[in-house]
Formats: structure tokens, C-alpha cells, sequence
């Protein structure tokens, strides 16, 4: 802001206002002696006295400053410092143009110096592996030259002759070797064959008695099937205890006990071994399908013998079991082999 005085020709002053009156001029100083220089000389004017302020003023007209205008002059250009441009962009612009460029050279440069190493290297080898070959080719050479002599006066060591098969006396010694024990053959069994044939129940039969014991061995009951079989056997050491032993492949296995339940009498219950003509099995068990004509390819499998509590007098029955998918049944004979009757 200006604070240059109001001019009072172009002042807008109200009418009520005053006009102000110039101050009265000072007396003009002396000029000081010739000689002698003032306390602030102004150029040009050596021997002229100062003007006076309202002088000064009114010499120079000033033009009417507006509140909150700009300053004359002050217009023409900014106010603000510039500020100076710093050159570090500059720097960093040169360091990104620079910086590959040393870096693609410095690659070049390595690399061509890698690519005379290993060509010098080639080189070397190349010239002592050529060394070599002319050393050993002049080696061999003096040794192709080289005439060997053997002195006449000395005599190489004979060479002792090497006995033969005719030359060497035969020897006898007395030589035993340990007689070998005989070894007796093995108990093999018979080759199984079915319990249905006509030798086979005669041989379950005859394997249980010597298996059980007694004479006669006697039974509570015998289920036989065409591989295997089980007999409840009376205990011939103990008359009170029965026993169910187990056959297969022609062996007896070991026995375990039945529990009797009730109070019947156990001697009627049982039936000796000889009792039954184990013969005829095979026969049954060929006939007993063909007397079911309503069983539709009928096959037995497996024959019981026991007495019957549906008999008056007890007796012991032999039952050959057919079975069909679509059902079955069983033909009883008696102990000898009488047929009794089909049952569907």
C-alpha cells in the first residue's frame, strides 16, 4: 500500500472539509563554504539551495492512489520471488541416460575379455597337448633305435618240469563211510475215498472200533456224509459218559463230550456196531432218489442211523436224506436193509 499524500488538485475533499495549507517554508540554509562538502550533497546541485517539501511535493505530481489498488507499477509483474530452478533434475535425468550406457559397456567389455581368456586357454592347451605328442613321438623313436644285447656269459635258471598224472603214485587210504540207516516207510493213508461207496461205511466202521474200543463198540448214533462223519460213542472205560468223535481222511480226531439231558435210560438208547449191515449203504443211497418221484433231480446227502422212538420196539433205523433246492426228504430202511417207507 502507498502512503504517498493526497494531492489537493485531484483529491476528491468534501466542501465541509478544510483545504490544507501548506507548511511555511523553512528558511533556506547556507551553503557552506567553498571548500567543504554538504552532510548529504545531491548531484547537481552544488550551489543551489534545497527545495522545500511542499517543493519536493508539488515538483512531482502523483498520481491518485484508490484504496486496496495495487501500487503503481506493481502490475507490471509478480510480486513473489521467483524461485531458482535447482538442477537436480537435471542430475538425475543424466544418471538414468548415463547409467545403462556404462552398464551395457561394462557387459561388452567383460564379455570380450571372458572370449580372449578362454581362446588364450585353448590356445595354451592346444600347444602343450602338441608338446606332448612330439615328446612322446621323439621317445618312442630312440626306443625303436635302441638294439638290445645279452651278454653270452649268463645263463637263465632251468625251468623244473611239471609232473604228470603218470608220474604221481597212486595212494590207497582207508576210507569208511557211515552206513546210513534204513528208513522205514511212512504210514501214508489210503487215498480218500467217499463214505457212500460200497467199501466205505465198512471202513468208517471199522476205524471207529479200533479208534473207541470196545467189543462191541457201542453207539448212540452215526451221521455220515460222503467226506467226513461224527459217531456219539458209549465210553468203554466209563459207562456214564458219551463221547462225540469226529472222522475225515481215513483219521479218527479227538473226542469231546455230550451232555445227556433228562432221565431216560441210556443203555436202551445205544446199539452195538455189529447191529447194522453197513453194507448195503451204498445201494441206498443209489435207489433213494429215484423213489421220490415228486423231488426233481434228487441228490443224498448225508445218512443217519439211530433207533427210532416212532418204532414199537425201539429198533434202530437207517434214514438216507435226499435234498433238492425246491425241497426234499429222506427213505428209512431197516438195520439190515429193508425199505420201511419215503418220506416227502
Amino acid at each position: 500500500m502507498s502512503f504517498a499524500p493526497p494531492n489537493p488538485t485531484t483529491d476528491p475533499t468534501p466542501t465541509n472539509r478544510a483545504p490544507v495549507v501548506p507548511p511555511a517554508p523553512y528558511p533556506p540554509a547556507p551553503n557552506p563554504a567553498p571548500g567543504t562538502s554538504r552532510s548529504t550533497p545531491l548531484p547537481g546541485f552544488d550551489d543551489v539551495p534545497p527545495p522545500t517539501a511542499a517543493q519536493f511535493l508539488g515538483a512531482v505530481q502523483q498520481p491518485p492512489v484508490q484504496p486496496f489498488q495495487p501500487a503503481p507499477g506493481a502490475a507490471l509483474g509478480s510480486t513473489m520471488p521467483r524461485s531458482r530452478r535447482s538442477g537436480l533434475g537435471g542430475l538425475v535425468v543424466a544418471l538414468l541416460i548415463i547409467g545403462p550406457v556404462v552398464g551395457i559397456s561394462v557387459s561388452v567389455w567383460a564379455f570380450l575379455r571372458g572370449r580372449d581368456a578362454n581362446e588364450q586357454a585353448e590356445r595354451v592347451l592346444d600347444d602343450a597337448e602338441a608338446t606332448l605328442d612330439s615328446v612322446f613321438a621323439d621317445a618312442q623313436d630312440a626306443l625303436d633305435d635302441v638294439d638290445p644285447v645279452v651278454p653270452a656269459d649268463i645263463s637263465l635258471p632251468a625251468v623244473p618240469a611239471v609232473p604228470t598224472d603218470a608220474d604221481v603214485p597212486p595212494v590207497s587210504l582207508p576210507v569208511s563211510l557211515p552206513t546210513v540207516p534204513a528208513v522205514p516207510a511212512a504210514s501214508v493213508p489210503a487215498p480218500a475215498v467217499s463214505l457212500f461207496d460200497p467199501a466205505g461205511a465198512t471202513a468208517l466202521i471199522g476205524t471207529y472200533e479200533a479208534a473207541i474200543g470196545g467189543a462191541p463198540t457201542k453207539l448212540m448214533n452215526v451221521t455220515i456224509y460222503p467226506d467226513y462223519a461224527f459217531a456219539t460213542a458209549q465210553d468203554p472205560a466209563n459207562a456214564l459218559h458219551v463221547d462225540e468223535y469226529p472222522y475225515r481222511d481215513g483219521f479218527v480226531g479227538a473226542s469231546s463230550p455230550v451232555t445227556l439231558v433228562g432221565d431216560g435210560d441210556l443203555e436202551a438208547n445205544l446199539f452195538a456196531t455189529t447191529d447194522v449191515d453197513w453194507t448195503f449203504l451204498s445201494r441206498a443211497v443209489g435207489e433213494a432218489p429215484s423213489l421220490m418221484p415228486t423231488v426233481e433231480e434228487g441228490v443224498v446227502t448225508h445218512i443217519i442211523v439211530e433207533r427210532s422212538v416212532f418204532t414199537p420196539d425201539f429198533s434202530v433205523v437207517v434214514r438216507v436224506y435226499v435234498s433238492v433246492p425246491r425241497g426234499g426228504g429222506y427213505v428209512e430202511y431197516t438195520a439190515a436193509g429193508e425199505l420201511v417207507q419215503v418220506m416227502v
